[in-house]
């Protein structure tokens, strides 16, 4: 089992994607900020000596304060980020930035304006240090500078904006409400940023080996550059294709496309994609540790979507247990990746549907991605995946009734782990049969000898 992160390397092979333009456009809307507070101080104080609001050496000390700040800022963010992550103090900074101009839209005097933009000025010095170190650290090095430009393009932007507002705002409604223009706007991104992911790099150079170390080292972009090259070769080969363990609506959304370049691919997901989010391998750990790891909420929901409207071909349930010891470390990354879910898996899908309101009418979705569209796809249709006559009679009975809690004692399988200890499920699998015999009845085996076939597939999909 891997333990290295190699955060640098997966990031350099990234190609340019959806992935980067949202970090730039997470931090670069912060800088933009940044560049218009900069060139705010000219109309500000023309608009505070005419109203005498503030005099001449006031406002020198203004300006002298700013400065002062952004000296500091850009000082001690260095630091901090290396401690604290860039992420953090991205955001801390900003948070201070956007604060200190709504309080200095507010300010009584010129002392306490002062004062604001002082503090705006260690927001902004740091501000404007940490974000292009940022943007350096999800770039790969061939195509770095021109996201940097970029980014100076943005922070620069901020001129002719302050300008235009000025004119526009100033003579009529004087000098405050640009000051809560730019703590409001300051305040949205830091909101919007958020999600913004940390650095892998920097906590690979932190020796973070813990679950978000982990779930930051595999972005959805790498799964999405594993699905493309797929794509290519099965267009450039002609070969029939299908992409299993999807954990996201980005990857479905390029199988879609290529099948609609004729690509002969079908997509698969898995229980715990549709279940479970990033939030439960950070607070159950080993149990849900998988690759592709589970994603956040947003695109949980949208595999549910997805699902629906038959975008997702087959559900696998991807059964990978694991003896306790290979499932304990302080490493995250040396434990073994894989989740024990066939138990459980098909029940809490119809529980998860019940809870929502989506039931009767996922039944003949469920009914067609666990058992018939596998068949047809495997070339089994003829004895697989549906009730007919002359097919083989392999279904389950499934009784609803009141809520219980998922727990240890109830697991069947030798390593009794499971991602779902602490769900609560209203269905319950009462029967299982195959080719027309119970080999589960009533919360036991039926002690049916084994009777498995082997199945070759049909010439041609049935």
């Amino acid at each position: 089992m891997a333990t290295a992160v190699n955060a640098g390397a997966r990031l350099d092979r990234l190609p340019i994607s959806s992935f980067h333009y949202r970090i730039f456009w997470l931090v670069g809307a912060g800088m933009f900020f940044d560049g218009y507070d900069l060139y705010v101080a000219a109309g500000v104080l023309a608009s505070t000596i005419q109203t005498k609001f503030s005099t001449l050496p006031q406002n020198l000390q203004f300006i002298s304060w700013t400065f002062i700040g952004m000296t500091l800022g850009s000082l001690i963010t260095g630091f901090v980020g290396d401690k604290m992550g860039r992420r953090f103090t991205y955001q801390i900074n900003l948070l201070i930035f956007g604060l200190a101009s709504i309080a200095a839209a507010f300010a009584e005097n010129m002392t306490q304006l002062i004062f604001c933009r002082f503090v705006q000025g260690l927001g902004l010095g740091a501000e404007i240090v940490v974000g292009y170190s940022t943007l350096t650290e999800f770039v790969p090095p061939k195509t770095r500078g021109r996201w940097l430009s970029m980014m100076a393009f943005l922070v620069v932007a901020g001129f002719p904006a302050t300008a235009l507002l000025g004119y526009l705002i100033i003579p009529t409604w004087g000098w405050r409400p640009m000051f809560v223009i730019a703590g409001v706007g300051s305040l949205i991104v830091w909101y919007l940023r958020k999600n913004l992911p940390e650095s892998p790099r920097w906590l690979e150079a932190q020796g973070r080996t813990d679950a978000r170390a982990y779930l930051a080292s595999r972005p959805v972009e790498v799964e999405l550059r594993a699905i493309q090259q797929a794509l290519d070769f099965a267009g450039e080969t002609r070969c029939a294709l299908h992409i299993v363990h999807v954990s996201s609506p980005e990857g479905l959304a390029l199988i879609a496309a290529a099948r609609q370049r004729g690509v002969d691919v079908t997509a698969e997901t898995c229980p715990h994609y549709l279940l479970l989010n990033e939030s439960d391998v950070i607070h159950r750990g080993a149990p849900a540790k998988c690759a592709p790891p589970l994603r956040d909420e947003p695109r949980r929901l949208a595999l549910w979507e997805a699902l629906r409207r038959g975008a997702i071909e087959t559900v696998g349930s991807d059964h990978s247990p694991a003896p306790a010891e290979m499932k304990t470390s302080k490493n995250f990354f040396a434990i073994w990746g894989g989740i024990g879910g066939v138990q459980h898996g098909f029940e809490l899908l119809l529980s998860e549907s019940s809870a929502t309101g989506q039931l009767p009418a996922d039944l003949p979705v469920l009914a067609a991605v666990l058992a018939r569209n596998v068949a047809r796809r495997f070339r089994l249709g003829a004895h697989k995946g549906v009730l007919a006559e002359g097919a083989d009679a392999d279904f389950s009975l499934v009784e609803f009734g009141p809520e219980r809690v998922i727990g240890p004692q109830e697991l069947l399988t030798r390593h009794p782990i499971t991602a779902y200890e602490g769900r609560r499920s209203r269905a319950r699998i009462t029967h299982t049969f195959v080719r027309g015999e119970a080999v589960w009845a009533e919360g036991r085996l039926t002690g049916r000898p084994p009777g498995g076939r082997f199945l070759r597939p049909e010439t041609k999909s049935a």
